[in-house]
């Protein structure tokens, strides 16, 4: 089934969140430098493949790029970066880092759990995103409501 979802409002919303939210923080400066560079990366390639639909679409060729399943790639790797960099407790900076980074991701997160093609999408990758936001819950403990809401709306779909 092809799908006809548009990533740009997820891209705009993560933009958006971390251009106000996360860059006016003060938080150490090499691990936001790292944060952003990671998010900016995968925004980046949401970015070309939707360049690639619009000049096949120009060109006149059917090929697309399904946009849902490299959204939802991208929010995997999301909270990937935020498990992996809250693992040490003893970081306090870093723990602060992903406490904004999650704040950032979350209403990012929603438009995907949102979405018609997300109550439509596989039960294992479901749970795996699922597996991720508990992990981040537990190792930073000042974001569990943020991360609760969200383990909620996948968790709805169900």
């Amino acid at each position: 089934m092809a799908s006809f979802w548009r990533h740009i409002y997820f891209r705009e919303a993560l933009k958006k969140d971390f251009q106000e939210n996360f860059c006016g923080k003060s938080l150490n400066a090499e691990l936001k430098e790292s944060a952003l560079l990671q998010v900016n990366n995968l925004l980046g390639k949401l970015e070309t493949e939707e360049q690639r639909n619009k000049e096949n679409e120009k060109m006149g060729e059917n090929k697309k790029y399904d946009n849902f399943v490299s959204a939802l790639d991208t929010l995997l790797s999301l909270w990937e970066y935020a498990a992996t960099n809250s693992s040490d407790p003893e970081k306090k900076e870093q723990r602060d880092m992903v406490e904004v980074y999650v704040e950032c991701i979350a209403r990012g997160s929603r438009i995907i759990f949102l979405s018609g093609e997300w109550m439509q999408f596989d039960s294992f990758t479901k749970s795996h995103l699922e597996k991720r936001l508990y992990k981040v819950k537990e190792q930073v403990p000042a974001s569990s409501s943020t991360v609760e809401g969200d383990i909620l709306f996948i968790n709805f779909n169900q």
